[in-house]
């Protein structure tokens, strides 16, 4: 099967070295090599060139065919993406990752469907596994999303990849199994803008225009009263990066939602848990943290439990 990756992390010409050192055949390429969308000759120093054009901003893309396996390897202003032909698996690709210093990965789809949501920032669209390591987990809202997934999950030091359908399957099996993990991972990403109407600007007017809210000063949380309105993932997402922004007067340390019906709020509990938000709800005239003690059992597909 064809591996289709792509990398970010904070230094891409030592992420384009450490790559081409991992999937290179380890030779000079035969077949292409250009920047800017311009060929050019090869040569031994061709990897220095290459780096260095990186390092200046410039389109670069380099590939071999011939006696080796089939290499492609291409880098832009944010992202690095190599391919290569093999008899890959979660734990062969996790072993490359092991010796790479990105952040986040992706990898393309081994069929003919496209992924459902991805990372933006020019990866791939999800395909059939991603990977987050150090920093890189800061781009999810939060960690819990990655235990309570339809997903197989397999860590090594601090990196975590996400297998999202069994390899083994048809292309129709692996779609029904992926597509539920690709919407919730991509819900559960987070992009934190410094830019005025982020988060933050979108949460408080909810407070301001009349929404039963208030700002506990004390534990710097803000407090939302829920009645007769479902809150959607929207609003959690803004709740949680209004948080993980941490800037702004006052600062906002987190935010809980008091639900008046426990009904409601019990449907909104796990949700709520996964974006690290507060769960409450009133029982007989006293509020009450749902949250708090709340430990979901993790509960793995099927295929994921026994893969193949």
């Amino acid at each position: 099967m064809r591996l289709l990756l792509g990398l970010d992390g904070p230094d891409l010409s030592a992420l384009a070295r450490a790559a081409v050192g991992a999937f290179g055949p380890g030779w000079p390429p035969d077949s292409k090599f250009s920047v800017g969308f311009a060929d050019e000759v090869p040569g031994a120093d061709w990897l220095e060139r290459f780096a260095a054009r990186q390092e200046r901003g410039a389109e670069s893309a380099v590939g071999w065919n011939g006696d080796g396996e089939p290499f492609a390897f291409n880098i832009g202003n944010a992202i690095v993406k190599a391919g290569r032909d093999g008899d890959w698996t979660a734990e062969s690709l996790l072993e490359v990752l092991e010796e790479l210093p990105f952040t986040v990965a992706s990898t393309g789809g081994i069929h003919h469907w496209t992924g459902n949501g991805g990372f933006a920032d020019l990866h791939y669209s999800h395909g059939w596994a991603c990977a987050f390591s150090g920093a890189g987990h800061d781009r999810l809202l939060s960690r819990r999303w990655l235990e309570h997934g339809p997903w197989r999950l397999l860590t090594r030091g601090d990196i975590t990849l996400v297998q999202f359908h069994d390899l083994a399957a048809d292309s129709e099996t692996a779609r029904r199994q992926a597509w539920p993990g690709h919407e919730l991972l991509t819900a559960g990403v987070g992009y934190i803008s410094p830019l005025p109407g982020g988060a933050r600007d979108r949460l408080w007017p909810r407070r301001r225009s009349g929404s039963p809210g208030r700002y506990d000063a004390d534990t710097r949380t803000l407090r939302i009263v829920v009645h007769g309105r479902a809150v959607h993932d929207a609003e959690m997402r803004d709740a949680r990066l209004a948080v993980l922004e941490d800037s702004g007067d006052p600062p906002i340390a987190g935010v809980a939602y008091v639900f008046t019906e426990e009904v409601v709020a019990h449907a909104h509990l796990h949700r709520l848990w996964l974006h690290e938000l507060e769960c409450w709800t009133v029982v007989h005239g006293r509020e009450v943290r749902l949250d708090e003690d709340y430990r979901p059992a993790r509960t793995p597909p099927q295929w994921a439990v026994a893969p193949t």
